[in-house]
C-alpha cells in the first residue's frame, strides 16, 4: 500500500524538540534547528534526493527524511502510515563498549513503522562534538533493535555538509556513532631464542591503530608472569609502530615472555663467556704478579758463594 498522491501536509505540531507531520508522496521532511524548532518540507527528486526550499538552508537542517515516490509506509499493525514523530531521546540504551554517540539520539516513531523501498535518513553533526584526531569519514549511523542493542548501518559521510546518511526500512532510535581508536598487535617475536647468561634478548611487537581517531596504547612486558616493563605509544589513525623490550637474565633456565597476551620463550644456557674471560684474565694477572714477585725475591737473595 503506497501513500496516496493527493495527500497534503495537513498538520504540524511542535513541543520542545518534537515534530509530528503528515507525509505527502515523494517529499522530504526536515527537522530544523531553532528556538522553537521549525519543520520544513522539501520536494524529492526522482532519484530520491532532496532540494532545500528557499526558506531552508542545508546548514540549518539537523535531520532529513527523504522518501521515494510510491513508497509503501505501514505502521506496526500493517495499516497505512499517516504520521511521523521525531523526538530527542534523553535516555537511550548505552552504545557498544568502546563507542559513543556524536550529538543527539533521535526517536523516530511510530516504533515498528516499515518502509519499502527504504527511506533515506540524513543526520547532521557538529565538528566540535568530535574527539581530537577523529576522522569524520569514520562516523556512521546506527539504530537500536528490539533487544536494546545498537546495530551499525552502512553509511555515507558528507564532510562538507557535516552530515551522515543511511537507508532505513523501519523506525526506532537512531544516532550517529563514532569508532574510537582501535588497536591490533602483530609480528610478535623473541630473538635470539637461546642465549648465555647475561646476554640480551629482544622481544618485539607491532601495534597498529585501526580505529577512527588518534589514541594511546600501553604494552606490558611479562617474563615468567612477572611484569618487568611497560611502554605507552600514541598512534594516529592508520599508523603502525614496532615496539621492543630488552631482557637480560643472570640465571640459566627457560623463560616465557608475554606482551599483552602474545607469548614466546627463550632459553638461557651455560655461564656468561664474558664473565669467564674476566675471571681467566684476573687469574693471569695474579699469576704474573706472583711470578714477578717471587722472581725478584730470588734475584735479590745473596748466594752462599757470595
Amino acid at each position: 500500500m503506497g501513500i496516496s498522491k493527493g495527500r497534503l501536509l495537513l498538520f504540524v505540531t511542535i513541543v520542545a524538540l518534537v515534530a509530528v507531520v503528515l507525509m505527502p508522496p515523494g517529499i522530504a521532511v526536515a527537522l530544523v534547528q531553532g528556538a522553537p524548532p521549525k519543520v520544513a518540507v522539501a520536494q524529492s527528486s526522482p532519484e530520491s534526493s532532496f532540494e532545500i526550499q528557499p526558506n531552508m538552508t542545508e546548514e540549518d537542517t539537523v535531520l532529513v527524511i527523504a522518501l521515494s515516490r510510491g513508497i509503501m509506509a505501514l505502521d506496526k499493525a500493517g495499516d497505512e502510515l499517516e504520521s511521523i514523530t521525531i523526538s530527542k531521546e534523553d535516555n537511550p540504551p548505552q552504545p557498544p563498549e568502546g563507542r559513543y554517540f556524536v550529538g543527539t539520539v533521535y526517536n523516530m516513531a511510530p516504533d515498528g513503522a516499515v518502509f519499502a523501498p527504504p527511506l533515506s535518513l540524513s543526520v547532521a553533526y557538529d565538528e566540535s562534538d568530535l574527539p581530537q584526531g577523529m576522522v569524520e569519514e569514520e562516523l556512521y549511523l546506527a539504530y537500536c533493535d528490539d533487544k536494546g542493542q545498537w546495530v551499525d548501518l552502512t553509511s555515507e559521510v558528507d564532510t562538507d555538509a557535516n552530515r551522515v546518511t543511511a537507508d532505513v526500512n523501519h523506525f526506532t532510535l537512531f544516532a550517529i556513532m563514532a569508532r574510537p581508536a582501535s588497536f591490533t598487535l602483530s609480528e610478535f617475536g623473541v630473538m635470539p631464542h637461546i642465549v648465555q647468561v647475561g646476554e640480551p634478548v629482544t622481544a618485539g611487537i607491532t601495534v597498529s591503530n585501526m580505529g577512527g581517531c588518534e589514541g594511546r596504547y600501553t604494552l606490558v612486558l611479562k617474563v615468567n608472569d612477572v611484569i618487568e616493563d611497560s611502554k605507552e605509544v600514541t598512534l594516529a589513525i592508520g599508523e603502525s609502530r614496532e615496539v621492543s623490550f630488552e631482557v637480560i637474565k643472570e640465571s640459566t633456565g627457560d623463560y616465557s615472555v608475554d606482551i599483552n597476551g602474545h607469548t614466546a620463550s627463550f632459553v638461557v644456557k651455560g655461564t656468561n663467556r664474558g664473565l669467564i674471560g674476566g675471571i681467566i684474565g684476573g687469574i693471569v694477572v695474579v699469576g704474573l704478579l706472583v711470578y714477578f714477585f717471587v722472581f725478584r725475591r730470588r734475584r735479590a737473595r745473596p748466594t752462599a758463594a757470595e
